[in-house]
């Protein structure tokens, strides 16, 4: 019996496969003779596929990209031109969660229906954005002209000293304007359509490529640069908005009479707690460097970070798999399917748990060598080193598929209230184990604070969700049989 559910699990997936792969328009009511819950599972899938050829292209663009600037730039403007990405990168924080707080509330109004409501949060969201986006972009036209940038990034020569003003007010001036753009990604994953915003995505990295082609055989310089490879990320994200809000979701609007001071509110009450909950997630895993550079010295961080980049990637392969089903969680819990997330969370979290621990007890063979390989023999960690980052981030496979879940639905008060407890634990134990271990004591400490904390709390938390999806059921937000998750 057992074997032929199996079977029968296994052709159920090669069907929604299939379906995902083609290129058919897929809408929840409108796709014949699928229900709402199977609709669902082919997003994913559909989001899941185009995640990773995005991924994998990106990788390659990014060495040919690294390749190339290197030689035209030089060390010193390379530098340059990496800390400038970084700035950019940490600016992101700046959208204050609205992004996140965008895609939740789409997903809400998108399942129950409301599309008066969805009109008023794309506005609201986009005006918001605006204005965050014009702040930056006069805060850094006016900081290029009044900051001793060359003094500031330690600029020895005097090409790269001359081109650094103009070349930090062109990247903050194109990262403003294209900032409140950003929404598109927010509203593609609200309606579970993020197989899109990859393939606009694609197109950014293979047009930025192109254009960093045209700046090295032109030979511009630096601000020539910045101006070309981030102006055709801006170009395509525009075309990105012209097609999402132009011809696929034309009802949307981004009219300022759509925007209110209601979801003003309520974007930015849950966006803070997204921004909280990042914070809390720094917290907890951007601290290990520190404790190391202080107490161990420069070269253990080299070791534990050339390890930490290397099992980073099962990271990535869990998020495949569960960051489509964000929104598509936040979407049945409005309809009250608590069937389908039910079957859900334990078919994610299996599949999750499987792969991680897959992955790990190869990398705990394997890493050794390939960072021999990679980064040389002095950064090689010791055998006890690979095991414990094995162990915790099997942890995490345990943990995250709750996570995406209780984020889907918008439930993250209790995940900053015990993460603040797990990051302050976990920092606690990091300078005491730190002296009797060495960088085993920085893994024994975060994986000993999730076991504690994390590791129970949030499947807790994830069934208290699940009682709140029971309760919208009887409350009715949709007749029971729109709301069938079986498949």
């Amino acid at each position: 019996m057992k074997f032929v559910t199996f079977l029968s699990k296994g052709k159920e997936l090669l069907s929604i496969g299939r379906d995902a792969l083609r290129p058919a328009h897929l809408s929840d009511l409108e796709v014949k003779g699928n229900s709402v819950g199977r609709t669902r599972y082919v997003r994913a899938a559909r989001t899941t596929i185009s995640s990773g050829v995005n991924t994998v292209l990106t990788a390659l663009t990014g060495i040919i990209s690294v390749a190339l600037t290197v030689r035209y730039l030089g060390t010193e403007r390379y530098g340059i031109w990496l800390t400038i990405s970084t700035i950019l990168a940490w600016l992101n924080l700046s959208d204050l969660g609205v992004g996140n707080a965008l895609t939740n509330k789409l997903s809400v109004a998108f399942g129950q229906g409301r599309t008066d409501d969805t009109r008023h949060l794309v506005a609201t969201a986009f005006w918001l954005l605006s204005a965050i986006g014009l702040l930056i972009t006069v805060a850094g036209v006016v900081l290029s002209v009044a900051l001793p940038w060359a003094v500031l990034l330690n600029a020895k020569s005097s090409l790269a000293a001359q081109e650094l003003p103009l070349a930090i007010a062109l990247s903050f001036a194109i990262y403003g304007l294209g900032f409140p753009l950003g929404i598109t990604k927010s509203i593609y994953n609200g309606y579970q359509e993020g197989y899109y915003a990859n393939l606009w995505n694609i197109a950014a990295g293979l047009m930025s490529l192109l254009a960093l082609l045209v700046v090295v055989r032109t030979k511009g310089g630096l601000p020539l640069l910045v101006a070309a490879v981030f102006g055709a990320r801006l170009l395509v994200l525009a075309a990105s908005t012209i097609f999402l809000l132009g011809f696929h979701r034309s009802a949307l609007t981004l009219s300022p009479f759509a925007a209110n001071r209601k979801d003003i509110h309520s974007l930015f009450n849950l966006g803070l707690m997204f921004i909280v909950l990042q914070l809390v997630g720094l917290l907890i895993t951007q601290t290990d460097n520190l404790v190391i550079v202080r107490m161990l010295g420069p070269k253990n961080v080299a070791v534990y970070g050339t390890l930490w980049k290397l099992f980073s990637y099962v990271g990535v392969l869990q998020m495949w798999i569960l960051s489509p089903l964000w929104p598509a969680y936040g979407e049945a819990h409005s309809r009250g399917d608590t069937d389908w997330i039910r079957r859900t969370l334990k078919y994610s979290l299996f599949g999750v748990v499987m792969l991680t621990l897959l992955v790990s007890i190869m990398l705990i063979f394997l890493a050794k060598g390939i960072i021999q390989i990679w980064a040389g023999p002095e950064l090689v960690p010791r055998f006890s080193l690979v095991l414990g980052m094995a162990m915790l981030w099997i942890v995490w496979g345990w943990t995250q598929p709750f996570v995406i879940f209780l984020n889907g639905i918008s439930r993250l008060r209790g995940q900053i209230i015990y993460g603040l407890i797990t990051g302050f634990l976990s920092l606690t134990l990091k300078i005491w184990f730190v002296p009797r271990w060495g960088l085993e004591g920085i893994i024994g400490a975060t994986l000993l604070s999730y076991i504690l904390i994390a590791s129970w709390l949030l499947p807790l938390d994830a069934r208290k969700g699940l009682m709140s999806t029971r309760q919208a059921d009887r409350v009715g937000v949709l007749p029971r049989s729109e709301c069938s998750g079986e498949t």
